[in-house]
């Protein structure tokens, strides 16, 4: 059975079937009996370690002055107040509410 064809019957893209078919390679076929289902686990649920963040951290303790500085402002209205120096490319904070 291909690829595209298993993709198409489990609803999942063809990317990620070739993902579990590259992980399972050193599988041996046919699994033996005895353990199969804990051996597909084991190598099935390996994880790669989270790429490091490249954002930068805000200065909290600058960002909490600039909000006491501007009475009535909430971190809502605020949120774009210190977007170039620590905003995404779109200039806004993203879950800054």
């Amino acid at each position: 059975m291909s690829g595209r064809a298993i993709a198409k019957s489990l609803s999942l893209s063809t990317s990620t079937i070739s993902k579990y078919l590259k992980q399972l390679e050193p599988a041996p076929w046919p699994l033996p009996e005895p353990g199969a289902e804990a051996f597909l686990a084991k190598v099935l649920e390996k994880k790669k370690a989270p790429a490091p963040s490249t954002r930068i951290e805000p200065d909290w303790e600058q960002v909490h002055r600039e909000l006491q500085s501007h009475k009535g402002v909430t971190l809502r209205a605020g949120s774009h107040v210190s977007a170039p120096a620590y905003g995404d490319s779109n200039g806004f904070w993203g879950n800054a509410r």
